[in-house]
Parts: C-alpha cells; sequence; structure tokens
C-alpha cells in the first residue's frame, strides 16, 4: 500500500504528459525536451506529494529530498514503468522476507536441537546409557557395566 503514492504519481505524470504530447506534436519528436519535460513534472509531482520509492523500501539518503527527486525522474518514465519497477521490487523484498523466515526457522531449530543436546546426560551422549561414572585410580568406569 506504500506504493500507491508512487503509482498514482506516476499515472498523473503520464497523463499529463500524453495531453502535453497531443497539444504540442513538435515536442514529441525532439526527445531531449520531451525528457525534461516528463522528468520536470515526475520531480514536482514527487516532491509535492513526498513520494519517494527509496524510502519506502527502507533506505536512507544523508539528502533527505534526494530519493523524492530519484522518484520524480522515476516517474516521468510514465505508469507502466513504474508499475513493473515496483513489481520487480516488491518480488525481491518478498524473497528476501523468505529467505530472512526460513533462516530464522533453521536458527531456532538448531537452537532446539542444542537444548536438548545440553538437557541429555553426557553419558548418553556418548554411548553409555546407563550407569554411573565413579572414578578408580584415574580411570572413568561406568557401575553396572561389564
Amino acid at each position: 500500500m506504500e506504493f500507491l503514492i508512487v503509482i498514482v504519481v506516476a499515472v498523473v505524470v503520464e497523463g499529463v504528459v500524453t495531453y502535453v504530447k497531443a497539444a504540442f506534436p513538435k515536442l514529441y519528436n525532439k526527445n531531449g525536451i520531451l525528457f525534461l519535460i516528463t522528468a520536470g513534472l515526475g520531480i514536482a509531482a514527487a516532491v509535492g506529494y513526498h513520494a519517494d520509492i527509496f524510502a519506502i523500501l527502507g533506505f536512507d539518503s544523508r539528502i533527505p529530498w534526494l530519493g523524492e527527486i530519484l522518484t520524480g525522474i522515476l516517474c516521468g518514465r510514465g505508469a507502466n514503468y513504474m508499475y513493473t519497477l515496483i513489481g520487480k521490487l516488491s518480488g525481491a523484498m518478498q524473497e528476501l522476507d523468505d529467505i530472512a523466515r526460513e533462516a530464522k526457522r533453521y536458527e531456532d531449530m538448531m537452537r532446539a536441537q542444542n537444548t536438548e543436546m545440553l538437557e541429555e546426560s553426557p553419558f548418553e551422549l556418548y554411548g553409555h546409557e546407563t550407569g554411573n561414572p565413579q572414578v578408580n585410580d584415574g580411570d572413568l568406569n561406568y557401575v553396572g557395566q561389564g
């Protein structure tokens, strides 16, 4: 749901650019000018609405508005581009979450196994299931074993 603002900004920018292309068809043939218009509109909308895809993904910047400017440039590419990008990023984030959950499950399982091993008698761990250890002349002997 956090990505919604970015998608809305991209849709609005794409809509405005479509109207600009229709109103000024000669600009459409000049890619440099069209790029500047779309990037400018994207940046203005992203900064105006605090749309920052990097902040949404958890990245911190030393320059607070840098993420908004970069998001605006990306939004200038259009809604379809942003929707595809967000889908890929969301999928990657989901995979990372799945990996983290699996690692946590494995860690919990290993911790439980280690706890069980520590709760067992050390004599059971080494195959001496019964008997009480007694020390005679420095040797370890087990009572009840022949």
